[in-house]
């Protein structure tokens, strides 16, 4: 979620400034869908599927050594 410009690209990143400046509502919905994708890497839920990763790992490396 959110607005992509070109790199470098000034003219553009104002013109999608405006728009949002612009259209209340769209900045509403994509500032809505921003905060969830934020929430996917919020620092408790990537240590806690990380954690789980590494149980994973773990758990088939000592059944190879088994």
């Amino acid at each position: 979620a959110g607005e992509i410009f070109t790199l470098g690209n000034h003219s553009e990143l104002a013109e999608k400034v405006n728009y949002l400046l612009k259209e209340k509502e769209y900045y509403r919905e994509l500032s809505e869908r921003c905060k969830q994708r934020a929430q996917v890497y919020d620092i408790s839920v990537m240590s806690e599927n990380y954690l789980k990763l590494y149980k994973t790992l773990l758990g088939h490396e000592q059944k190879k050594n088994s």
